[in-house]
C-alpha cells in the first residue's frame, strides 16, 4: 500500500507516461478528442497531473481513458472495476471480504486488538528478566526463547504503533467521533455554494481550474480531479490526489 501509486504507474506505464514537449492542451480541446474518440458518452471529470511526464485522464462511464496531453493522442482505457493493486488493498483491509456486514474488516480489526494484547503481554512477561542476549545451542530450547525475546523487545515499538494506527482505522467509526470529542473540535464541512445568478454564462472548465496559469504548484507526482456537473445549475468539484515520498504510509 505504501507504494501502490509507483507501482500502478509502473504496471501501467503506457498509460501514464508521456514525454513532455510544447504547452499542453486545454481542457476544451482535449474533451473534444475523448468525445470523438466515444461519441455519446458523457465526461464525468478530468484527472490532471502536476508532473509534465504524467499523462492526463478523463473519466467516461466504461472508464478512465489517458491522453497524452500535448498530442491529444488516446493512450488507452482503463475499466472501471477492481485490479489487481485495488485487490491487494482489499485483501490488507477486509481479506476480500466485501460486504454489507464488513465481516472482513471485523476480523482484521479485532485481530489487530488480539496482536495488541500479546505484544503488551509479552512486554510484561519479559520485563522482569530483561533479557536481550542469546544463550545456549541453537538446537536447544533456551537459545530459542531468547532469540523470541530479543526480536520482541526490539521490533515492540514498531509493532506497537502499527498495530495501534490499525486498530483505530479499523474501528474508526468509534474512535474518529472520539477523538474529536476529546479535541473539542469538528470535522470540516464542504462550503456552501450559492446558486449562480440569472442569465449568467457558465465558464469553461479551463477558466474554473485556471489551467493555463501555471498548474505545477502544487507538489510534484501529485493528481487532481476535478468532476464535471451534469447540470449547469450545479457547481464543479475538485479535488488533489497527493502521492506520498517513496515508503511513506497510506
Amino acid at each position: 500500500m505504501a507504494f501502490e501509486t509507483e507501482i500502478d504507474r509502473v504496471i501501467h506505464w503506457k498509460l501514464f507516461h508521456v514525454k513532455q514537449h510544447g504547452e499542453a492542451l486545454s481542457l476544451e480541446q482535449i474533451g473534444g478528442v475523448v468525445a470523438k474518440a466515444f461519441p455519446g458518452e458523457r465526461i464525468g471529470g478530468y484527472m490532471l497531473s502536476t508532473d509534465p511526464d504524467l499523462s492526463y485522464a478523463v473519466a467516461l462511464r466504461r472508464g478512465q481513458v489517458y491522453v497524452n496531453q500535448y498530442t491529444g493522442e488516446v493512450l488507452g482505457v482503463r475499466p472501471n472495476g477492481p485490479d489487481f493493486l485495488s485487490r491487494v488493498h482489499q485483501l490488507h483491509l477486509r481479506l476480500l471480504l466485501q460486504n454489507r456486514a464488513e465481516w472482513g474488516k471485523k476480523i482484521v480489526s479485532w485481530v489487530g486488538v488480539a496482536i495488541l494484547f500479546l505484544l503488551l503481554s509479552g512486554f510484561y512477561l519479559w520485563w522482569p528478566v530483561k533479557r536481550v542476549k542469546l544463550s545456549g545451542t541453537p538446537s536447544g530450547r533456551r537459545f530459542w526463547f531468547d532469540v523470541h525475546n530479543t526480536i520482541g523487545v526490539f521490533s515492540l515499538l514498531f509493532l506497537l504503533v502499527l498495530t495501534f494506527t490499525g486498530v483505530m482505522i479499523g474501528f474508526e467509526e468509534t474512535t474518529v467521533p472520539l477523538f474529536y470529542k476529546m479535541t473539542g473540535s469538528e470535522p470540516s464541512k464542504p462550503p456552501e455554494i450559492p446558486p449562480p445568478l440569472p442569465g449568467v454564462k457558465p465558464i469553461t472548465q479551463d477558466q474554473a481550474i485556471g489551467s493555463h496559469a501555471p498548474p505545477y504548484r502544487a507538489p510534484s507526482r501529485s493528481r487532481s480531479t476535478y468532476r464535471i456537473p451534469g447540470r449547469p445549475i450545479r457547481p464543479a468539484r475538485g479535488f488533489r490526489r497527493i502521492s506520498r515520498p517513496a515508503g511513506a504510509a497510506r
